[in-house]
């Protein structure tokens, strides 16, 4: 059968930190058949696809049994009704919706996709391609049941179609709920058996119950349908690492990294380093940990590694602790990720993102720190919060006007915001525009040292231009903040009660 190209978008995904001893998976996917990539967590299994699977890496968690379903009683797949038949120029037109939704997901704008495809279902309730496109919007943005209904319409269309029961399958593993996932991959390869994929996705089934041999089987397989399949080969390789069988998966791992470009090397290094691992050889383990984070320096897992592999190595513990704090930014990271793509509208996890990069030394950071105000700016442009936060990220980075602008906007909608206020006179102080300092600092009631500055100065300025009375004025405002000062730093030697030194309290017995 004709299957679409793969597109190779893969989400970034994001583990939580395990014990010392285990390690954890992750997820990474390209949806089949769309030109959009999604993020999301996964479960307990690693190394899984729809139409292109991702590389895996070591999971020494317990796994699910075949039988287990998430979220309580095994799901059954719904009933549905009959459809009506669509006309071909209907379907074409429901095509034309599709590709525009896919076109509108790929550049974010996820709501106006998904009412694309409502459209595409509409304009042609038979269209297959409509219903399995929208079930994988809905599968990526978390709408399980929803998915699943889209999914089964799909199949009923065309009940032929493997590419179809693969992605169910998918879907089902994600969450795993093994066995309905099994029977998907099934009936896929049973529909296509020149279909390598879901005989990949049926093996990380087996591997999740620990069925190696069966696992093993059905990646050969894979591999001589298409022997080039990298993820199978890597599978393959995962495969004997969970069965403790080390030097074959490490003559896989070889083999994996002759085959595939620089560039996408960096599981691989990570899983032949958790082999060595094992096999207590740490220093190369080291190596190969380090490669995975040079390849790829934004995945918390590879940290994760080589903290726990520097925990087993005496002499090493700055090291551990620099993995650690890397592992715990990007796993934050992570989490405001996923939280921004449930909530666009949450100003404040676009201010918590904006901290986490200002965190970081580097141009770059500075440059996503400043895009994530912004986006906060957008999301709440009435939150004077937000504009705050906004302003002192550009007058802590000296763009002192800019500040001026976002502090004069928060004023706007607070006019007595003391915050704003005493942040603009630091920003006109600043730019030495000492006149608008002091008109800032005066409505605060400002008495420090910069404030009396401001003042100074701003009076030496009136003085030169004419101005003297209102120059004395300012003056004279500077001098009171100078005095309040001088009051609150000279001791009040009348109150003080002596020191009972041992010389006082001798001389005090003596004259007892």
């Amino acid at each position: 059968m004709n299957r679409p190209a793969v597109n190779g978008l893969k989400g970034f995904i994001v583990d939580q930190p395990v014990d010392q001893a285990e390690t954890h998976c992750k997820w990474s996917t390209t949806m089949q058949g769309s030109k959009w990539v999604i993020l999301f967590l996964g479960i307990g299994l690693i190394g899984c696809s729809s139409d292109s699977a991702s590389s895996p890496e070591a999971n020494q968690q317990s796994t699910p049994s075949s039988s287990q379903v998430a979220g309580g009683a095994a799901p059954t797949e719904p009933r549905l009704l009959s459809m009506p038949e669509s006309s071909a120029e209907s379907v074409g037109l429901s095509n034309q919706h599709v590709e525009e939704g896919l076109q509108l997901i790929k550049n974010g704008r996820l709501r106006d996709g998904l009412q694309r495809m409502n459209l595409a279902i509409a304009t042609a309730p038979g269209n297959s391609k409509a219903f399995f496109e929208r079930a994988q919007l809905l599968d990526a943005l978390g709408q399980a049941s929803s998915a699943i209904a889209d999914y089964s319409v799909a199949i009923q269309l065309e009940p032929e179609n493997a590419l179809y029961r693969n992605q169910l399958g998918f879907h089902y593993l994600k969450r795993n709920v093994l066995q309905l996932a099994k029977i998907q991959f099934t009936r896929a390869i049973t529909l296509d058996e020149t279909y390598a994929i879901p005989l990949n996705n049926r093996a990380l089934v087996y591997i999740a119950e620990k069925n190696f041999e069966a696992a093993l089987a059905d990646l050969e397989s894979a591999l001589k349908i298409d022997p080039e399949y990298i993820d199978a080969l890597n599978n393959k390789g995962f495969a004997y690492y969970q069965n403790k069988q080390y030097t074959e998966a490490l003559e896989v791992y070889e083999d994996v990294l002759t085959k595939i470009p620089e560039e996408g090397k960096a599981n691989a290094y990570n899983n032949r380093g958790l082999v060595y691992y094992h096999q207590r050889d740490f220093e190369k383990a080291i190596a190969d940990f380090s490669k995975a984070i040079d390849l790829n320096p934004n995945n918390p897992q590879y940290f994760t590694h080589r903290m726990t592999t520097y925990s087993k190595m005496p002499g090493k513990e700055a090291e551990q602790k620099l993995d650690e704090e890397r592992t715990l930014w990007l796993t934050r990271l992570g989490q405001l990720n996923k939280q921004i793509q449930q909530s666009p509208g949450n100003s404040q996890n676009y201010l918590a993102r904006a901290a986490l990069f200002e965190s970081q030394d580097g141009e770059e950071f500075t440059e996503l720190a400043l895009a994530n105000y912004e986006q906060a700016t957008k999301a709440a442009p009435q939150n004077t919060k937000v504009l705050l936060s906004k302003a002192r990220f550009y007058f802590k980075n000296e763009n002192y006007e800019q500040a001026v602008l976002d502090c004069t906007a928060a004023l706007q909608i607070d006019p007595e915001n003391r915050d704003a206020l005493s942040l603009k006179g630091d920003a006109h102080f600043a730019l030495e525009q000492f006149g608008l300092a002091s008109d800032s600092y005066a409505q605060t009631g400002r008495i420090d040292e910069q404030a009396a500055m401001a003042f100074e100065r701003h009076a030496a300025e009136l003085k030169k231009t004419g101005q003297s009375a209102e120059a004395e004025l300012w003056q004279e405002k500077a001098s009171q903040i100078s005095n309040l000062e001088n009051i609150a730093t000279i001791p009040d030697e009348t109150q003080r009660a002596p020191e009972l030194t041992p010389a006082l309290l001798e001389e005090t017995e003596s004259a007892e």
